[in-house]
């Protein structure tokens, strides 16, 4: 079984980004900035957190998502940790004109979680139903938070800041992307 080490090091990487400082401004999606040529934001955005509990609950579920995902299919869950930054940052940049500020791994977490269910549920497991209870829980999350206009676990310093279902659902989009043309072995 392969260890996690992307997992950790995407991990580390937010972590040490909310800790140095500085280094959340630098990598942080700023769409003026995104406009004027710093690109990399795109990419780079999901290791910044704005707050304590946002890091930990994005941690959290990247942690047990990705470390699954990642033993189960380590080069598929690999390249999710690329894609998905690419496509999340896309999204929001071409399906958000008004969001000026974004980070955070959620939209990956989400990537995450939709990959690992898919995985399970084309492997055909005894455990289908707490699969398909896994993908409709995110989708009730997903739309509980833009109901509400405001995350249901994560905390914010600013009460204006909120989650983005597009980073959610590209992040979903980017997982199902890294399970093209999986076949899970056959059973004898």
């Amino acid at each position: 079984m392969a260890w996690p080490w992307a997992t950790a090091a995407v991990i580390v990487a937010a972590l040490l980004v909310y800790i140095i400082p500085g280094a959340s401004e630098l990598l942080v999606y700023d769409r003026a900035r995104v406009t004027q040529g710093e690109w990399w934001r795109v990419l780079t955005s999901h290791w910044v957190h704005f707050s304590v509990s946002h890091l930990f609950w994005n941690a959290l579920v990247v942690a047990v998502a990705g470390s699954w995902a990642e033993r189960l299919l380590p080069w598929r869950a690999r390249i999710l940790y690329l894609v998905a930054a690419g496509v999340i940052g896309a999204a929001l940049h071409a399906l958000e004109p008004s969001l000026a500020r974004y980070g955070g791994l959620s939209g990956v977490a989400a990537g995450l979680v939709v990959f690992l269910a898919m995985v399970q549920l084309r492997r055909g497991t005894d455990s289908r139903w707490f699969w398909w209870t896994v993908l409709g829980l995110l989708v009730v999350k997903i739309v509980a938070e833009t109901l509400l206009a405001s995350p249901l676990l994560a905390r914010f310093p600013d009460p204006a800041m909120r989650s983005m279902a597009i980073a959610h659902l590209a992040g979903a989009v980017a997982g199902t992307m890294a399970l093209r043309r999986y076949k899970p072995a056959t059973k004898a």
